[in-house]
């Protein structure tokens, strides 16, 4: 499960976690139930509330490489971290 769902299901009510679900259970292989979910997920601000815990924790790990002493190893983390929050896919 991705985070932009599980911040959905964190910020929907009762029927409305039970329906969303019952369509990633049962229905994922139905385009037009994948696209609802997508939806419920933009209007959630789910893809927003994951960039910024993204950011949040790439901060984060940087703020703890940097207690390190400059190295290869530490430079290869930092372009690691790099590499994974600028990709496209």
């Amino acid at each position: 499960m991705t985070l932009p769902i599980i911040h959905l299901l964190n910020n929907s009510s009762y029927l409305k976690k039970r329906k969303i679900i019952n369509l990633i259970k049962n229905h994922n292989n139905d385009p037009e139930k994948v696209y609802d979910i997508i939806n419920m997920v933009n209007e959630s601000n789910g893809i927003d509330y994951s960039k910024e815990k993204m950011i949040y924790y790439k901060n984060k790990a940087i703020e703890e490489l940097l207690s390190f002493p400059e190295s290869p190893s530490r430079s290869s983390l930092e372009k690691l971290i790099d590499f994974t929050i600028n990709r496209d896919n």
